[in-house]
């Protein structure tokens, strides 16, 4: 099935209750931003600006 996050149904709901004009916040860790990044997507958002911060143990 998959992490929560990583499942497009989620952003998709996101998205449907987002007023129009509104931002979405989504945090994850590195090693798998891109799968939830691609859900994000997936579900109709466009990704406009991104961050990444690693922290080196």
């Amino acid at each position: 099935m998959g992490h929560l996050r990583h499942r497009v149904e989620l952003w998709a709901e996101c998205l449907r209750v987002l007023k129009p004009g509104g931002r979405l916040a989504a945090f994850g860790a590195t090693r798998t931003y891109h799968r939830m990044a691609v859900a994000v997507e997936d579900s109709g958002f466009e990704i406009r600006d991104s961050r990444v911060s690693g922290l080196a143990r």
